[in-house]
């Protein structure tokens, strides 16, 4: 009798080189966790690198030694501009969530092992880092990649994209220092993972909902400005009329955050609106806010400060050309039906709406409420939380590129990229600004 043959998918699967079972594996994540997790912690600078994130150290260090929000008897407050004076006492001006969360690792660390700021900032100041920051990281990657295979993208381009986000965005610079945009950008794309679950139908649980809503709120309680994207990605839920039964649920979820800020920042401040909607507690005697210099000093014409946010020395677009790609990758997703299948060529029309309405209020607000294209940090970070929602509504396009032409184009689009991201200085000029200043065409504040 003749024996049977394999099926065919065994076949197909024994036809591939070793490389392409390695990229499909269930594994190849990861191995890729793994290496973005070894070329980040390594980049982890061993002291505290200048006032943003003195400002959050010092809330630490004043609530687990002092017992006070309070950071006059902090000895990094010193170090930092971003503060404001609340009934003759300084605070800082930073959303209060993070610190506290970070408060309660430097508790162990200070009452469990004796470390201290002061003593041992080369020790703390990576733990902290690394926890608050590299590992929300690694979350953003995991949790990425298991939307895009979701979406029936496959194993290799998979893969690739996600690399891509972890290594040649601005997420990879922005994980190994202590900032709020990671953890921001984490929970808001958390938010959306769980809206296109439920939207999707592939869950309803109604978990999932709670988890839209807490996730959702905790990526404002980080950042505020991540308002207009949750807002956008909160009617994308609701707009489903399967949906409205899980409103309840969303706003319990939101309700932890939420209740968390407004504490803080009411036991703080004596009031619930943050102190960023406050201008009086900024303007003291001998406050940096009351003659700001260098980058916080410029007044450019708006439309002059909105196209450099995209494409001048340290624009969005100007550091990860890749991002050009969304332009038609959302053309794409907004000529589709109405429908929320994400296949094919494109991702859903209200997938698309959401993540464009959300990036549109927050552009909106950066442009016409800040002047210093995020300070001395290397590049727009305020538009940071809006990289993985992007680059999942270009995962089809980007999988669908095989051409030889195509590949060396994108290739062109993603070197730039990845070397801003691997090669950064915070506090200092982009490499774009570098040659500009050579050739006598630009000229930085002071």
């Amino acid at each position: 009798m003749a024996e049977a043959s394999p099926p065919a998918a065994v076949q197909r699967e024994a036809s591939r080189g070793p490389w392409q079972r390695a990229l499909r594996s269930r594994w190849a994540i990861w191995v890729l966790l793994y290496a973005v997790a070894l070329l980040a912690l390594p980049r982890i600078r061993c002291q505290v690198v200048g006032a943003n994130d003195s400002s959050r150290y010092s809330t630490m260090v004043a609530l687990v030694e002092h017992g006070t929000p309070y950071i006059d008897d902090a000895h990094l407050a010193k170090r930092t501009m971003d503060k404001v004076r609340v009934n003759g006492r300084e605070l800082s001006s930073k959303p209060p969530v993070l610190s506290v969360l970070g408060a309660g690792i430097y508790y162990v660390l200070h009452k469990g092992l004796g470390l201290t700021f002061e003593k041992n900032e080369a020790v703390v100041v990576p733990i902290l880092v690394a926890l608050l920051c590299t590992l929300p990281l690694l979350v953003l990657l995991w949790a990425f990649h298991g939307l895009v295979r979701r979406e029936s993208i496959a194993p290799p381009a998979a893969l690739g994209i996600t690399a891509l986000l972890g290594l040649a965005t601005l997420c990879f610079p922005f994980g190994t220092i202590l900032v709020n945009h990671i953890p921001s950008t984490t929970a808001l794309f958390g938010m959306f993972v769980c809206a296109r679950e439920l939207r999707s139908q592939r869950q309803r649980s109604p978990w999932y909902a709670f988890a839209a809503g807490l996730l959702g709120c905790l990526a404002v309680t980080f950042e505020l400005t991540a308002v207009f994207p949750v807002l956008a990605l909160g009617v994308y839920l609701l707009w489903d009329r399967r949906q409205w039964s899980h409103a309840g649920l969303v706003l319990l979820g939101a309700a932890g955050p939420a209740a968390l800020h407004l504490g803080l920042t009411w036991w703080s401040t004596g009031g619930v609106l943050p102190v960023q909607l406050r201008p009086a507690l900024w303007h003291f005697d001998g406050s940096y806010w009351n003659q700001p210099k260098s980058w916080d000093a410029l007044a450019q014409p708006k439309w002059q400060y909105g196209l450099y946010c995209f494409l001048g020395g340290r624009g969005l677009f100007t550091l990860t050309p890749m991002l050009l790609l969304a332009v038609p990758a959302l053309w794409r997703g907004l000529r589709r039906g109405a429908g929320a299948t994400w296949s094919g060529d494109a991702p859903g029309r209200a997938e698309t709406v959401a993540v464009l309405a959300g990036f549109v209020g927050l552009a909106t607000f950066i442009i016409l409420r800040t002047n210093n294209y995020g300070g001395g940090h290397y590049g727009m970070r305020w538009f940071l939380m809006m990289v993985p929602l992007l680059l999942a509504l270009m995962a089809p396009l980007l999988a669908g590129i095989r051409s030889r032409l195509g590949l060396v184009g994108l290739a062109l689009l993603v070197l730039p990229g990845l070397y801003t991201a691997q090669i950064f200085w915070f506090g200092k000029p982009t490499v774009y600004e570098l040659l500009l200043m050579r050739h006598g065409w630009l000229q930085l504040p002071p």
